[in-house]
């Protein structure tokens, strides 16, 4: 914990261990049978540089085995060169050992910032367990041919799900990306993030590789997501294509070793720039004054009155949506069978359904329905209908891979994919919340047997979501007395604290 830290280089987060040369640290550890030592190193440029830059240092790797030094790898290291080593170990395989990192300044100890990304003595692994993470931004769940949308818009999914469990009602904790994700990565309400373990640290401490390849501005280290990842690369707005040469890279740097890999797409979010080969799968030619690239504030001055000019951002949608899952099936070819695949999005998206347009304003179902797709041994092919969340996503990991997940607001999925009745009745009886609105006042919600209660500014709505899954009839308009009182109770349990609502 002393010298654990995260630094930036280039655009990675890096997590690992800072030893500023000269220094010393030292391992007192139990080899596996076949172990190797996996790293990336180098020398990490400083955040503030006054001065000249560190003239380079070196470092060198002693094992200690029954009472004799080996001395057996050292490199000299080079500023913003964070190079991948693997060191072989097996002359000390079984052995109980002390194993020595020293660095050394080359000259002056100025800025020599050696930096060690995740080191760790792993077992060689012939068949290496993968958890991904795929996290398709602002995908709307009745846009998905999956879920009985019309149009062929994600036939890699559908391959997919054959195999795994599709969860049929699923929602967010928010309609907008920071809280959202907050929830995925602890199974906690995004209130406790900082307070919360995220599976990266449980694995890392298993020997796991971890990344995240994201391209979302709140998925940066900014807001504290490159917490406990190995490595975490955010550029603003990637193509699909990046992010899945990115992670099959990361896989081929790591083909012994258990990985843990989260990638984000973000080409299903406004301005919709989907390469050539898909610009035409859906859409033609621009209408209603749009571009080939437009935006929100573009959107709203166009005052898209006709279905056929709002037709046309919704054909672009689905373009960027059916360009995702195109490029996800080269990825999927690189997992086995006993590889975990959650897929999830983090919020839908408004297309005039209530009236608006885009994200992060309301708590109707077209912001907060999300699909969730759940594959890996202990997960059994089938559909549940039974309502769920974001928050149960860690849990549901952390069981599949044999790791406590108890004490957090979600619940594992497990259970309730093999069609276990309690655990089914669990989900049904809970009381699910939402709010955290990006835009505008406060608003807050929960679902409570199938009906849909809302409150902002001491408005409530409720939705009898079986009756009316559009949301267009609420049931306490001119309503007498206080029939929000009960929901408000129910808010009050899912989030686990008191719910009070002020006039």
């Amino acid at each position: 914990d002393f010298v654990r830290s995260s630094v930036q280089v280039g655009r990675s987060s890096l997590s690992g261990l800072l030893l500023p040369a000269p220094g010393v640290v030292e391992w007192n550890l139990d080899m596996p049978q076949n172990p190797a030592l996996q790293m990336k190193v180098g020398i990490a440029p400083p955040e503030i540089l006054d001065g000249p830059p560190s003239d380079g240092a070196s470092l060198a790797l002693t094992v200690i085995a029954d009472g004799t030094e080996h001395a057996v790898w050292s490199r000299d290291l080079l500023v913003d060169n964070i190079e991948a080593v693997n060191i072989d170990l097996s002359a000390f395989a079984g052995k109980s050992v002390t194993l020595r990192f020293e660095s050394k300044p080359e000259g002056s100890p100025l800025y020599d910032y050696v930096f060690l990304n995740e080191p760790a003595v792993v077992d060689l692994n012939t068949s290496p367990r993968r958890i991904l993470l795929v996290f398709v931004d602002t995908v709307r769940v009745d846009h998905l041919s999956l879920y009985g949308y019309e149009r062929d818009t994600a036939p890699s999914l559908e391959k997919l799900a054959k195999e795994a469990t599709v969860f049929e009602t699923a929602r967010s904790v928010a309609p907008w990306t920071l809280p959202s994700t907050r929830s995925v990565l602890t199974g906690r309400h995004p209130e406790y993030f900082d307070s919360s373990t995220p599976p990266p640290r449980y694995i890392r401490e298993k020997g796991w590789a971890s990344a995240m390849f994201a391209g979302n501005l709140y998925l940066a280290p900014n807001f504290g997501l490159h917490r406990d990842w190995g490595l975490q690369n955010v550029v603003l707005w990637p193509s699909a294509t990046e992010i899945v040469d990115s992670a099959m890279g990361f896989l081929d740097e790591n083909p012994n070793r258990d990985v843990m890999m989260m990638v984000h797409f973000m080409d299903a979010h406004l301005p919709y720039q989907e390469p050539e080969s898909h610009r035409h799968v859906y859409a033609g030619e621009p209408k209603g004054g749009l571009g080939e690239e437009f935006h929100r504030a573009g959107i709203l001055k166009a005052r898209l009155r006709t279905p056929e000019d709002r037709q046309y951002v919704l054909d672009r949608y689905d373009n960027n949506i059916r360009y995702i899952n195109d490029e996800l099936e080269r990825l999927y070819t690189r997992l086995g069978p006993n590889d975990i695949v959650v897929y999830f999005a983090d919020h839908g998206e408004e297309f005039w359904d209530h009236g608006g347009f885009e994200h992060g304003h309301t708590l109707y179902d077209e912001l907060l329905r999300v699909p969730l797709v759940i594959k890996g041994p202990g997960m059994k092919p089938g559909r549940i209908s039974e309502p769920v969340s974001l928050l149960d996503i860690t849990p549901t990991i952390l069981e599949l891979i044999g790791l406590p997940n108890d004490s957090l607001d979600g619940q594992s999925l497990v259970a309730a994919s093999s069609g276990d009745e309690s655990a089914l009745e669990a989900l049904r009886n809970r009381n699910l919340t939402f709010g955290r609105p990006l835009y505008g006042f406060e608003r807050w919600g929960v679902i409570h047997e199938d009906k849909k209660y809302t409150t902002t500014e001491g408005r409530e709505e409720l939705y009898n979501l079986g009756a009316d899954p559009t949301e267009s009839k609420n049931l306490l308009r001119q309503k007498q007395g206080d029939p929000g009182a009960p929901f408000r109770d129910y808010l009050a349990d899912g989030l686990g604290r008191d719910a009070s609502v002020v006039y």
